[in-house]
């Protein structure tokens, strides 16, 4: 089955269903962020997913400005990507 990008808007909507509210309203910055988190993942569902799980439990904005960081520069070092993804999207092309 072939799943194509979301839109910005739904792949915001996912990626927020999975950061979930507590740690959206656990700063008043992090929204914003996680609007810049969710842009990094390219409306790709699995990566929202597992990116978004990760950022679950990450409640200051040092964490978040951190995963903007190793997203701009490398996804692959982000927890999660290696493990999670990879294997999955390896799978589909083989």
């Amino acid at each position: 089955m072939e799943v194509s990008c979301l839109d910005t808007k739904n792949a915001s909507d996912l990626f927020k269903k999975k950061v979930g509210v507590n740690t959206l309203g656990s700063h008043p910055d992090i929204p914003q962020l996680a609007r810049k988190v969710s842009q990094k993942c390219c409306g790709l569902p699995l990566a929202l997913n597992v990116i978004g799980e990760t950022m679950s439990c990450k409640r200051t904005i040092q964490e978040w400005h951190h995963a903007i960081e190793v997203l701009t520069s490398s996804a692959i070092d982000f927890s999660g990507m290696e493990d999670e993804i990879l294997p999955i999207l390896k799978y589909r092309y083989i």
